[in-house]
């Protein structure tokens, strides 16, 4: 299509030209694609729902209860990758020592199918965390990281969800008795994030890798806290040289702990931060608990409760002061 370029002049008025410059056309699915990657962005974990597949009044097979998983998904600039990039990390039992998945991960849009997400498996993963990655996928090149297209995820909005799947047994590797096929589905919102993850055998369709329930890995996201305790060795009104202060203390508010030695009796405590969505309350099923309990104990010494996603909040038990604000994106 021929454009027309106009400009106004004080002497001669309105005077247009032809060019033969052609303006990109509008793509409906750009606002998508920006509302899916700002929604991957973060962290998210499964507490909730490990929380309420071991209370005594779920009905489920047990054999089919998750593993708590923490996810971590770090945007990167790599152009090299793409524009919309992430680094992809996963732990178990929120423990950052127990990493059993890393990505790279690039949203884009196709033409013909719409949004999608490429997955990139990294060479010396092992190198790879969520505090050095942005540093290192920015110098990292392409062919460092394999692909395989097979593999691509494809989403579609529905609603204000994002549903993504692989392609139905095309995302196939391995050797031998070993070869396998990948099953890759999402639903993403806002503030929930859900995958299944699991790989099957070609030879037999038994799994091979992943959780055994038919359901997702079902993680909420996880907003993060700087928290500080302090604990006197004698009381508050007395200082005394083996007072304790405990910053700095970085917790995600999915079942995120910090746990430190009172030096008051030597005792160690945690203090833990979970954002609820209580399954048995039909109102107020959405809150906000704080609380600090002496590791091993049955109960809590202290519990809050609030609305969810507090700024600030604190509790104070007997001499011991904790005190927690929300980090700002």
């Amino acid at each position: 299509m021929r454009n027309v370029l106009c400009k106004f002049f004080v002497t001669t008025g309105l005077i247009c030209v032809g060019s033969n410059l052609a303006f990109s056309e509008p793509n409906p699915l750009a606002r998508d694609l920006i509302k899916l990657t700002d929604a991957f962005e973060g962290q998210f974990d499964n507490e909730a729902q490990v929380w309420f597949e071991n209370d005594w009044r779920w009905k489920g097979d047990d054999a089919h209860k998750h593993r708590r998983n923490h996810a971590v998904h770090v945007r990167v600039e790599a152009p090299q990758f793409g524009e919309y990039v992430f680094y992809v990390e996963e732990y178990s039992d929120d423990d950052i020592n127990k990493i059993w998945r890393q990505r790279i991960a690039s949203f884009d849009i196709d033409s013909n199918r719409g949004l999608r997400m490429r997955l990139y498996f990294i060479k010396d993963a092992e190198k790879y965390t969520a505090s050095n990655a942005a540093e290192l996928i920015a110098k990292l090149p392409k062919d460092s990281a394999s692909n395989l297209p097979e593999c691509d995820v494809w989403f579609a909005r529905l609603g204000e969800q994002y549903h993504g799947s692989m392609d139905d047994k095309t995302c196939v590797f391995g050797e031998g008795d070993k070869r396998r096929y990948s099953q890759h589905d999402i639903i993403l919102s806002e503030n929930q994030y859900w995958r299944i993850d699991k790989t099957w055998l070609l030879s037999n369709g038994e799994l091979h890798a992943g959780e055994k329930s038919s359901e997702h890995f079902k993680m909420r996201r996880a907003n993060i806290y700087t928290c500080e305790v302090r604990v006197p060795a004698v009381s508050y009104i007395q200082p005394d040289p083996k007072d304790a202060v405990f910053k700095d203390l970085i917790l995600h508010s999915q079942g995120g702990k910090a746990e430190f030695v009172s030096p008051k009796d030597g005792k160690t405590y945690y203090l833990q931060l979970r954002e609820k969505e209580y399954p048995y309350y039909k109102t107020g099923a959405d809150f906000f608990l704080f609380r600090i309990r002496e590791v091993g104990a049955k109960l809590s010494l202290v519990t809050v409760t609030t609305e969810p996603k507090p700024r600030k909040l604190s509790a104070n038990v007997g001499s011991m002061l904790a005190f927690c604000e929300l980090i700002e994106d």
